[in-house]
């Protein structure tokens, strides 16, 4: 998934396997001459979510930056696990793009760029997952893949009300 701000600023979400077609196309942009920059949003490192990892040319290109942003404190110790070679054949650091990662503490807010903020929310999911709600001029999506609310969360229910309260888009 990608969000683009106002001014065309990317914000990637997870790494499924649909990434490698967003890498293709961004090659034609100025990630194709190692000149990107972009947010990368970490909901949760099941394999479903970073599958396409490994296949996104752009991490390949001296000079792109990745800015990797998750309410997991491990992320980058999460996707070096991906890496290692019982997994596959090419490690982590042998990907060119400069990569930095960032801690977003769940319920704190981040600026992702000039315009587009970024706040966390755990979500029910097992093994741990985590919702974002990102807001530009007022206007707020909130990305919640695999979130499982049921009866057990009813007690808690008020605090996800008021995070999902207002938005514009909901996925």
């Amino acid at each position: 998934v990608e969000i683009r701000d106002k001014d065309g600023n990317l914000i990637i979400i997870d790494g499924g396997t649909g990434l490698r077609e967003l890498g293709n196309s961004m090659m034609a942009e100025d990630f194709g001459k190692g000149k990107g920059h972009a947010f990368w949003v970490l909901t949760h490192t099941h394999w479903d979510h970073i599958q396409g990892i490994p296949f996104f040319v752009p991490l390949f290109l001296p000079g792109n930056h990745f800015e990797f942003v998750s309410a997991m404190e491990d992320a980058e110790k999460r996707l070096e696990h991906q890496f290692v070679f019982t997994h596959f054949p090419v490690s982590f650091d042998h990907y060119s793009a400069k990569k930095t990662f960032r801690y977003l503490p769940e319920g704190n807010s981040l600026a992702l760029g000039p315009h587009i903020t970024a706040m966390g929310k755990s979500v029910r999911h097992p093994g741990g997952s985590f919702s974002y709600r990102f807001t530009e001029d007022g206007k707020s999506i909130i990305f919640a893949s695999d979130a499982e609310f049921n009866l057990e969360e009813m007690e808690n229910i008020d605090t996800y009300i008021e995070y999902f309260a207002n938005a514009d888009v909901l996925v």
